[in-house]
């Protein structure tokens, strides 16, 4: 290894014992680039610091790393900014993997090409066991900074920059906690344009697991990337709040008792209101208007149904308990299928009950169940399953409709009886 690397690789960590071995070899076990790996560990007490005090032995002198309190991966990253030597920047973090044969291409395609500042590939999700789940959405350079405003497409341990662009733009914004590297792709797109280069092989592996950003602050991911676009781009897409609300339906009300889900995202718009245009906002709002999940829903229990209203197949629901004794849970449906066939309903609980419901006509029936000695904050479930369904695009010539769907739910109470 030459004195001063070709490479650095970056690579932030904090209690990462079951993915850090795994990220660190497939930087030092690339071929062909002379490179340095600099690990910036944030305090680490899961064992994290074992594991990288046998790859020093291994690996020396090309690993470097330190542990030490930080505020935040932008933090550590730029604090192994500071102590790196290379020319171009590469930033791998602890729980993902690079492709082999990844940074020597990255190499060559800046080589090649002078006038390139940075160059990002292809991606593909893993999970914790490293099984591979679905590619990123990924797109090329020409799909330009307005193709920000519906994600952000471009997987950051993909992406390779010159240290130069660093001195002229400066380190990640540390004041963000979630979308540092969003920032940093806009403000590289917009201040080196027609300089960015792509190649459509492989170069990493992200891994999806509980414990990433991505996963644990969704909300803190879906505003400070509406407020970065309105930094940047003047405005920012209402999807993203949309997205956020699909995301965090899928958990209430598991994660926060206390939570009211309409008031939760009605502070969420009333904060990013400014970063929304008039016609955006005013779109916005009719949507959260006609959500059922948020307007036609008792605090406590969440229906996963479609926005509209309309239940699949198979309706779960979930349960925060808000009161000790007994519970009645009440849906108000319409059975409002194209033909007159009845309907039966299936209904499992958390109990272990099984009963079933007969819909014999067309118009409004209600589904009931009553939980009894119930303790405060427990967590019950309900699973309704239907024998009928129906495409609406299927059964009438003027609908786009793809969706498969069963019956319309125009309420869902949660009543505690004393």
């Amino acid at each position: 290894m030459s004195d001063t690397p070709q490479i650095s690789v970056l690579m932030p960590s904090l209690n990462q014992i079951d993915f850090v071995e795994i990220a660190v070899r497939s930087v030092l076990e690339q071929r062909n680039v002379c490179l340095e790996l600099i690990i910036a560990d944030g305090g680490s007490v899961d064992g994290t610091l074992g594991i990288l005090e046998k790859l020093l032995i291994e690996f020396a002198p090309r690993i470097r790393w330190v542990s030490a309190g930080d505020a935040g991966p932008a933090n550590a990253i730029n604090k192994a900014l500071q102590l790196s030597r290379g020319h171009i920047i590469g930033w791998l973090n602890a729980d993902d993997i690079y492709a082999p044969n990844a940074i020597s291409l990255a190499v060559r395609t800046l080589a090649a090409d002078p006038s390139l500042i940075m160059v990002y590939g292809e991606a593909e999700h893993v999970d914790a066991k490293g099984n591979l789940l679905r590619r990123y959405p990924t797109l090329p350079p020409s799909a330009g900074t307005d193709a920000f405003q519906f994600g952000c497409f471009i997987c950051q341990p993909t992406a390779f920059l010159r240290r130069s662009v660093f001195d002229d733009i400066g380190g990640l914004d540390e004041g963000l906690s979630t979308a540092f590297d969003f920032d940093l792709w806009l403000r590289v797109f917009s201040k080196f344009p027609g300089r960015i280069g792509y190649t459509n092989q492989i170069l990493a592996f992200s891994r999806l697991h509980r414990y990433t950003i991505t996963a644990t602050q969704r909300k803190n991911v879906a505003c400070e990337a509406v407020c970065i676009l309105f930094r940047h781009l003047g405005r920012a897409d209402h999807h993203w709040v949309l997205t956020y609300i699909d995301e965090a339906a899928r958990t209430y009300p598991l994660y926060d008792p206390s939570l009211d889900f309409r008031g939760h995202v009605s502070a969420i718009v009333a904060e990013l209101a400014s970063c929304f245009d008039r016609q955006a906002l005013s779109r916005l709002r009719t949507l959260i208007d006609q959500d059922r999940r948020l307007t036609s829903v008792s605090r406590g229990v969440h229906a996963d149904m479609f926005p509209d209203g309309w239940a699949k197949r198979d309706l779960s629901l979930r349960i925060r308990a808000p009161v000790r004794g007994t519970l009645s849970l009440i849906l108000r449906c319409q059975h409002r299928s194209p033909d007159d066939s009845p309907l039966t309903l299936r209904i499992f609980t958390s109990e272990a009950t099984e009963t079933s419901l007969n819909v014999a006509v067309r118009g409004d029936f209600e589904i009931r169940h009553t939980f009894a000695n119930v303790a405060l904050d427990q967590f019950l479930f309900v699973l309704v399953r239907s024998d009928a369904t129906f495409i609406p695009s299927e059964t009438d010539l003027g609908s786009t409709d793809a969706r498969e769907l069963s019956y319309l739910i125009t309420q869902v109470l949660l009543v505690g009886l004393h």
